[in-house]
């Protein structure tokens, strides 16, 4: 059962890259992608071989989804800086199950570090709103 999972996920993840690359082919793609592994994710893997940059951030500490401070800050700037090299330069945040909160707040503290939104909890406010239900009712 696992192995039908593992190669629905790997023919989902390269059917999105395909599409990605059918319709933004001109664009330079790089992936946050948050997980509970401290090796290279799946989708590492996967989307590596389309030439796409991804960068695994483990989101655990002590069965905890959580991030330091350091990572947090290298995140926020390194996320700043790729879309800042120009407006081809597309930026995708992934989280793997159980890492919806991290993936949330680094959403949120994106909006706010780059000055798109200015409060807080509204941001979160909007950014939860938008979350599918079942997602909520797991936290």
């Amino acid at each position: 059962m696992k192995e039908m999972e593992e190669d629905h996920f790997e023919a989902h993840i390269r059917g999105v890259a395909a599409h990605l690359l059918d319709n933004f082919g001109d664009h330079s793609f790089m992936i946050s992608n948050f997980g509970i592994r401290d090796e290279e994710s799946p989708i590492y893997h996967i989307l590596s071989e389309y030439g796409m940059t991804v960068l695994d951030y483990p989101g655990h500490y002590e069965g905890c989804p959580l991030l330091t401070m350091v990572m947090v800050n290298c995140i926020l700037k390194s996320s700043e800086s790729w879309l800042s090299l120009g407006q081809r330069n597309f930026l995708i945040m992934h989280c793997e199950q159980g890492c919806w909160p991290i993936l949330a707040f680094m959403l949120a503290a994106l909006l706010i570090y780059l000055g798109q939104y200015s409060d807080e909890q509204k941001t979160l406010d909007m950014l939860y709103k938008q979350s599918p239900v079942e997602l909520l009712e797991m936290f």
